[in-house]
């Protein structure tokens, strides 16, 4: 009799699966045993997978894969690691690891994973990626190089997640200058736009700055800690309309944040180094919502109305200094006990709302402030803030 039959058709997913069938380096002849050269074998694979839209899969844990020539992958790039670690050992380079596109194009939806790239000292930057788009990066890592571990330009809608320049995971041989930097795309002259950034962790660079956003416009970093360098975050001229959430500073020996760009906002950040947060020439319309700061320095040559949303304000040695011109401070606890008391030294206010918790101190101004407006704190009847070391009244 006639048969049900049986649907041999098979879907239109396992029908694709061959484009995107992985490329193992060891199948190219990859030892990855620390010592011998592995690079032919890796550039092999790397073509292999290009050629079918596929990935080149690296060995997992356990394994270290010796490269003496530069990885230079052009067009889109799939590398997974396992996670793996790749050593550089050959003669001094600018980058140990390169995706690119060429001219004015994009590396389209380039996937990198678990690739740790150790550049012994011999490479100016870890990785280079230019001009990205719809790329995903997750848990790239570089160390023992001199310029940058991670250095982005000109990439658009890309995520990166868990990028990690870290002494403190290992001990730098050679420190690098920069943890993760973003410049201008080298073919496009374009800025990275639409950049998310979920757990950096970049850490003891020691003169060196954390996170560099050179040309990073319309992008975020979520989360994530950088310490133990020169600079936490340097926001200058070309880094604007960017959000910073919920990132941990501390041990940073000049600034935890500097910012010269605009319209900017720092969301619960945790800067508590030396000087949290310094607001340079040129920045304005940046705002800080929420989080704890250490003494906030809004220069007396920077740009109009900066907006400061204070969480607490518990300064080392002082509060919010040099307030800049239009500065707006709102909710500012002075937390900070001791002497000398935070204060505003100097600059066009154009509100100031301090809230002087119990354990803490009034605010003191000098006469170098102006346009001050200060206000009581609830069920107080004298205004928390001094004048010379009098009490300000409300103009």
């Amino acid at each position: 009799g006639a048969s049900a039959g049986v649907n041999l058709q098979l879907p239109a997913a396992v029908i694709a699966l061959p484009a995107s069938l992985p490329v193992s380096i060891l199948a190219n002849g990859a030892v990855c045993d620390g010592a011998t050269n592995d690079y032919a074998a890796i550039a092999s694979a790397i073509t292999a997978a290009q050629a079918i839209k596929g990935c080149v899969v690296f060995p997992a844990t356990g394994h270290t894969c010796v490269f003496n020539t530069p990885i230079v992958v052009t067009g889109t790039a799939c590398l997974l690691g396992g996670p793996v670690r790749l050593n550089y050992g050959g003669a001094a380079t600018t980058n140990c690891l390169t995706v690119t596109a060429p001219g004015t194009s994009y590396s389209v939806a380039s996937r990198l994973q678990d690739i740790f790239v150790d550049g012994k000292g011999n490479c100016t930057n870890g990785f280079l990626l230019n001009q990205l788009l719809d790329s995903y990066l997750w848990r790239i890592r570089a160390t023992n190089v001199t310029g940058v571990g991670i250095l982005v330009q000109g990439s658009q809608s890309t995520k990166i997640e868990l990028p990690i320049v870290s002494g403190d995971l290992e001990a730098f041989g050679t420190v690098p200058a920069m943890g993760i930097q973003f410049m201008n795309g080298s073919g496009t002259g374009f800025p990275n736009t639409d950049i998310t950034i979920d757990l950096p962790i970049v850490d003891s660079l020691t003169s060196g700055t954390g996170l560099s956003l050179v040309h990073f416009l319309s992008s975020g970093i979520n989360g994530g800690t950088s310490e133990g360098n020169a600079i936490g975050i340097d926001c200058p001229a070309g880094c604007a309309q960017n959000k910073f959430d919920s990132v941990f500073l501390e041990a940073n020996s000049t600034d935890d944040v500097q910012v010269a760009g605009y319209n900017n906002t720092l969301l619960n950040l945790t800067a508590i180094s030396a000087t949290a947060l310094k607001i340079l020439s040129g920045g304005s319309n940046n705002t800080t919502q929420g989080g704890l700061f250490a003494p906030i320095y809004v220069l007396s040559g920077a740009y109009l109305n900066n907006f400061l949303f204070c969480g607490a304000n518990y300064g080392n040695a002082g509060g919010i200094s040099n307030a800049g011109t239009s500065t707006t401070i709102l909710g500012c606890k002075n937390a900070y006990a001791g002497a000398p008391y935070p204060n505003f030294l100097a600059g066009d206010l154009g509100a100031a709302f301090p809230i002087n918790p119990s354990v803490g101190q009034v605010f003191t101004l000098t006469t170098a402030a102006s346009n001050v407006l200060c206000v009581a704190s609830a069920g107080s009847a004298q205004s928390m803030c001094q004048w010379n070391g009098s009490i300000w009244q409300k103009p």
